[in-house]
């Protein structure tokens, strides 16, 4: 019984520290980007996807400090709007990336863009609002999120939204001339 509880314990610290330099690392590119490349737009829309990254584990650290079930919830919920805009700044990224390499988007890929943000928009409104998305858990002093009737409808946004980034990437990478760009 005493190493299971030294194990938890172990793996506890070891969550608490990775998200807390996930939190650092990600927060840290977040503010470089943001003073010193505005004008380039794969750091615009990188700063996206850090800003996505970095709310969600700052929500992740606070949780860790135990606060009140209220606050608990509250929060779990707020790190939505990291975890739902994080597919559409993807492929933001990945269109940017793409126009980098001299294939703008004829209009297309800057719709989908648009109406990927306007859907993760609902999910945060559907996870702040509703129980329709994640819905708590109590287990005695406990508070846990668990999914809702529509979080199926979020995986296939996320794993489409994602999949095209990733596909889009894979044509940037395929574009470039030489192994260094």
């Amino acid at each position: 019984m005493e190493v299971e509880a030294l194990l938890k314990s172990f793996l506890d610290l070891s969550n608490e520290t990775l998200t807390a330099a996930t939190v650092v690392i990600a927060a840290s590119l977040l503010l470089y980007n943001l003073t010193r490349n505005l004008r380039d737009r794969v750091a615009r829309t990188s700063s996206i996807v850090l800003a996505c990254v970095t709310i969600t584990y700052i929500c992740d650290a606070f949780v860790s400090l135990q606060p009140s079930p209220g606050v608990f919830e509250a929060v779990l919920r707020i790190q939505w709007i990291g975890i739902a805009l994080m597919p559409a700044g993807m492929f933001h990224l990945s269109d940017a990336l793409l126009a980098t390499t001299g294939l703008p988007s004829r209009g297309r890929r800057r719709r989908v863009s648009r109406t990927l943000y306007a859907i993760g928009a609902t999910f945060i409104v559907a996870a702040a609002f509703t129980d329709i998305l994640i819905q708590p858990t109590h287990n005695g002093p406990d508070v846990g999120m668990r999914a809702g009737s529509l979080f199926p409808v979020y995986l296939l946004y996320f794993v489409l939204a994602v999949g095209t980034a990733l596909i889009n990437v894979q044509r940037a990478r395929q574009r470039c001339l030489t192994r260094d760009t």
